[in-house]
């Protein structure tokens, strides 16, 4: 932007622009489908290139900067990683294209020096073949490199290969099964046609732009990750037609969800779904009631998929529970300043947005079985692991979104005298699958 000539601060407002209309788009989205109950809500993804793409000649193909050492990569870096992982909206940094192994060493150096409240990241790399990045270096010492940065997993929470040709994809994911730690995977080739830098043009002729056949392939790509979440879409001469069939090969069948196991990250996309704003405000029909038996769980047997969040969106979760909820209100010393009424479900069914976790810290007293678990930004506990059930989670039903939930039954929790109260009470039986 400054070679085009603009200024370092209007260049800075034009990458606060596109997140913007980012957002916007998203959320124009978002309001028109809230009835396609399979949908995920799209996450705002801000694109972190090579530096190689910057000179526009091929170098991220190659993946060799002559005259740049780590410190220089690094240096290029920063100011736009600062920029965009403070901007308003942005869910992840997609920092993709990767062609370099020196290149690698300096986007984690930057990502170190973000502040805690950075969005996390997904690092994929560009690939010259089946095992190696464009620069001649292992993959497989890309991704352990990433692992000794960030062990917990907080910072880089997936990666991936994308701008690869398709057939290099099978062999790279064994590589990324065996090196990935248990992060997520990325996955967008290009459609596999090479690049004239000279002439700055694709060669026509020497890839697959075929949608039909690229999803068949990404089919072919999704069954050999099995259980793993992942990403799957496409790069440089791929099409909205192209991502379409994607979409159609990979998606998993709508959900019968009277006979459906509690929710994995099975499905095409990562469970990604930060909230910032509800589009309904209604909250369903809550009538009080004394316990009435029923140990276990609500006498209703049909289940829903519940989706819940934080205040401020950073902490997402789907669960899996009745359509008719029985809450409980605890009037312990912790509960009653908290004011949340809670419902348990088995560990089982809940399943955590996979860019939450950075941002939940946790609060212990007394016997410490209890795990309070609260948003580090917004301090509202969307859900925690309770004394009364430590096999389970307590889930704040306040943290639902509207839309699943048909009613609720509220049950009186006596945990000023816990011990007197526990066994009577039949809150045990909840957390059990």
């Amino acid at each position: 932007l400054q070679r085009a000539g603009y200024s370092a601060e209007e260049a800075e407002e034009l990458l606060k622009v596109g997140v913007r209309l980012a957002v916007e788009a998203r959320d124009k989205f978002w309001h028109r489908t809230t009835g396609e109950t399979q949908r995920r809500r799209p996450i705002v993804a801000a694109s972190i290139g090579c530096y190689g793409a910057s000179l526009a000649d091929g170098s991220e193909y190659r993946g060799r900067y002559e005259g740049m050492t780590t410190t220089d990569l690094a240096d290029w870096h920063a100011p736009r990683l600062a920029i965009l992982s403070a901007c308003p909206g942005v869910d992840i940094l997609a920092i993709e294209t990767v062609p370099s192994l020196s290149e690698v060493q300096a986007l984690v150096q930057c990502l170190a020096a973000l502040p805690p409240t950075a969005p996390p990241a997904w690092l994929s790399f560009s690939c010259m073949d089946g095992a190696h990045l464009n620069d001649g270096a292992s993959l497989a010492a890309a991704l352990e490199l990433v692992h000794a940065f960030d062990p917990g997993r907080r910072r880089v929470i997936a990666v991936g290969v994308n701008c690869t040709a398709p057939q290099h994809i099978p062999p790279l994911i064994e590589v990324i099964k065996r090196h990935r730690h248990d992060r997520h995977v990325v996955l967008y080739p290009n459609s596999g046609e090479e690049w004239d830098g000279e002439a700055r043009c694709w060669v026509h002729g020497t890839g697959c732009c075929d949608p039909a056949s690229f999803a068949s392939a990404a089919q072919g790509w999704r069954a050999t990750l099995g259980p793993v979440p992942c990403l799957i879409g496409g790069c440089c001469r791929t099409s909205p037609d192209t991502i379409a069939a994607i979409r159609t090969a990979c998606l998993p069948p709508p959900l019968d969800r009277a006979t459906q196991p509690p929710p994995t990250h099975h499905g095409f996309t990562f469970d990604w779904e930060p909230r910032t704003t509800f589009m309904d405000k209604r909250r369903p029909t809550v009538r009080q009631k004394e316990p009435s038996g029923g140990v276990g769980g609500s006498k209703d047997t049909q289940l829903a998929e519940h989706r819940g969040r934080c205040h401020c969106g950073k902490v997402t979760f789907t669960v899996c529970a009745p359509e008719h909820l029985v809450v409980w209100d605890c009037n312990c010393s912790i509960c009653v300043m908290k004011r949340n009424v809670h419902f348990v479900v088995p560990k089982s069914h809940l399943d955590l947005g996979p860019t939450s976790a950075p941002h939940l810290t946790t609060y212990t007293f007394g016997s410490h079985t209890a795990q309070h678990l609260f948003c580090r930004h917004c301090g509202v506990v969307p859900f925690y692991q309770p004394r009364s059930n430590p096999d389970g989670y307590a889930i704040t039903v306040q943290c639902l979104e509207p839309g699943t939930v048909k009613d609720v039954e509220v049950r009186h929790f006596d945990g000023e005298h816990w011990e007197d109260f526990i066994e009577g009470s039949g809150i045990r039986g909840f957390s059990k699958e």
